[in-house]
């Protein structure tokens, strides 16, 4: 069974003052059952607390210079020439190979499933996953969010509210 969620009123969440998924303060939802343990990614990212990794789509040439990976190289120590893996407070999930051509979705799907294992290994981080492969790739929500249907059962990470929608909602071949 996923959890469902419905937006909150701004004045119901102030009233509450913190998240219903895992303690945060800024969550806009309000969860209608126990399944889904996972928080939400805010969209434009600009510091980290102590234990959070920003996770974001890369080359394999680790050319960070546009996009969520620019952001990583300059905010949050992702390092020119490596395309893949936690360095510093970043983690680098490829979208695209070493000469810039967008990987196709089974190739992206291995490297979602090399961080969800990091994820599961890694109790002591937070990982806040961006819209991987969504951006500069080229892929629609539709493509990547399946892939990250299993991240919605782990503490520790934070998806993008647009993968959390997709996956949890109710399908008429679901019924």
């Amino acid at each position: 069974m996923q959890r469902k969620y419905k937006p909150i009123s701004a004045e119901k969440l102030a009233l509450r003052g913190f998240c219903c998924f895992n303690g945060c303060f800024y969550c806009p939802y309000e969860v209608l059952d126990v399944d889904m343990k996972c928080s939400v990614t805010l969209d434009n990212i600009v510091k980290l607390n102590e234990n959070e990794i920003f996770v974001f789509g890369s080359n394999l040439a680790g050319r960070h210079g546009a996009g969520a990976a620019r952001i990583a190289n300059l905010k949050f120590g992702a390092l020119m020439g490596i395309g893949i893996g936690l360095i510093n407070r970043s983690y680098a999930l490829p979208t695209k190979d070493e000469n810039l051509k967008t990987l196709p979705l089974s190739k992206i799907e291995e490297y979602v499933l090399d961080l969800y294992q990091k994820i599961k290994e890694r109790k002591d981080l937070h990982f806040l996953i961006t819209k991987i492969g969504c951006g500069l790739a080229g892929y629609n929500i539709k493509d990547i969010a399946p892939m990250f249907k299993a991240f919605i059962k782990l503490e520790n990470c934070s998806l993008p509210e647009e993968f959390i929608k997709y996956n949890t909602k109710k399908r008429k071949n679901d019924e």
